[in-house]
């Protein structure tokens, strides 16, 4: 089955203090590393997937301990359970805005947790997760989401590229 590299979206990745406090007491340092550019990609399953999503999520939490971590956010996705809160807040952004390079988020350097959703009418199409160390040598994430939800039948596609889906060039 061949799979879609949909986007590479910017990803502004900002480092954080480890204090959450001011400090009288200084260190000499020469202060944060400045602000590394990278992106995030979504990689759909199919053209048909990405072209049945009306919109996508894209939940961020701080990494956990365990390995299981990502496991745990899908199996509660699709169970309609709660999330944990993501350290950025999640919009509906449409596919084919991903598709033009649209988005932004800004994260400290560290680990986390990226969560994507596509959804269509309200309800999950497939679902996806990666657990990545933003460093400024690697600020780069890409998230496989896979349509493996019971219930969930999407329609094949009569387009040869998300582009031509996003300018309705499809026809039939």
């Amino acid at each position: 089955m061949t799979r879609l590299l949909l986007l590479a979206v910017a990803l502004l990745v900002a480092p954080t203090s480890a204090c959450s406090s001011s400090s009288s007491g200084g260190s000499g340092d020469a202060g944060p590393a400045p602000p590394v550019q990278g992106t995030y990609a979504i990689v759909f399953p199919s053209l048909s997937v990405a072209v049945d999503a009306d919109h996508v999520l894209v939940y961020v939490f701080p990494a956990g301990e365990a390995s299981s971590q990502c496991l745990d956010l899908v199996n509660t996705q699709r169970a309609g359970g709660s999330l944990p809160t993501s350290l950025v807040p999640s919009q509906p952004v449409s596919v084919c805005s991903l598709d033009n390079g649209v988005g932004d988020l800004s994260l400290g350097f560290g680990d986390y947790a990226v969560l994507v959703v596509a959804q269509k009418n309200g309800s999950d199409i497939a679902i996806g997760c990666a657990q990545q160390a933003i460093t400024a040598s690697s600020p780069n994430i890409t998230v496989t989401i896979d349509n493996d939800i019971p219930g969930v039948v999407v329609p094949s596609t009569p387009c040869t590229s998300l582009s031509a889906f996003c300018a309705n060039q499809c026809g039939g």
